[in-house]
């Protein structure tokens, strides 16, 4: 069985990833603008409470009459790059030990971004080889099966013979449900009360990363 993992809120928590860049980016403006870095902080925090990730920057410089292109440019840079501060979870670990090396990670995001999170896991030397979605052009991030077909046709095995655990039934297994891959949700994350369609969710569904010990061997 071919084992390929998601990375984000799979492996890892991702909010710890969110937590250290705004950190830098709060700590960066503080020196522009009249306020001190832990406020802001907390104001970037209720903005993604509130409206979500995608236009944080934006909307917190704006309300603080600093907008500029150039301003967003440079916090979400400083966000991109900053170090992070993260940890595998503790099944994540253990079942990464398990398996040895003879599995692979798939994930979509930003590819410096994702890059740098493997870096910081030290996950590169534990694994046979990350596929960073965005890599090969962002059209090829999940639900795509081009990185999927990339393993597949490296191992030489057919598709009943892979097996992929993530959190997002919105879009990590539908396609790969189709083609007959072992589908495995991870119940945790921001998805872990997504109610899903029955095509989207996955065959399988599980608490601990450990569980799907038993699913390879009833496989």
């Amino acid at each position: 069985m071919i084992i390929i993992f998601d990375l984000d809120d799979t492996l890892y928590r991702e909010k710890d990833f969110q937590i250290g860049g705004f950190k830098a980016v709060s700590k960066y403006l503080s020196s522009l603008i009249n306020l001190s870095a832990s406020r802001i902080e907390k104001r970037l925090n209720e903005i993604v409470k509130k409206d979500g990730r995608g236009l944080v920057f934006d909307k917190f410089l704006t309300e603080n009459k600093f907008y500029s292109k150039s301003l967003i440019k440079k916090t979400i840079l400083i966000y991109r790059l900053h170090k992070p501060n993260i940890e595998l979870y503790r099944d994540a670990k253990k079942i990464i030990f398990k398996l040895k090396k003879n599995i692979y990670i798939l994930t979509d995001g930003n590819k410096v971004v994702q890059k740098r999170k493997l870096i910081a896991l030290r996950l590169n030397n534990k694994i046979k080889k990350s596929f960073i979605t965005h890599n090969y052009g962002c059209k090829y991030a999940k639900p795509s099966m081009y990185c999927f077909k990339k393993i597949k046709e490296t191992e030489g095995v057919n598709w009943n013979e892979m097996m992929y655990i993530g959190d997002n039934p919105k879009k990590d297994f539908v396609n790969l449900n189709k083609k007959g891959v072992q589908t495995v949700r991870i119940m945790r994350g921001p998805y872990k009360f997504e109610k899903a369609k029955r095509k989207f969710d996955a065959k399988f569904k599980i608490n601990n990363l450990l569980e799907i010990i038993n699913i390879i061997n009833k496989n």
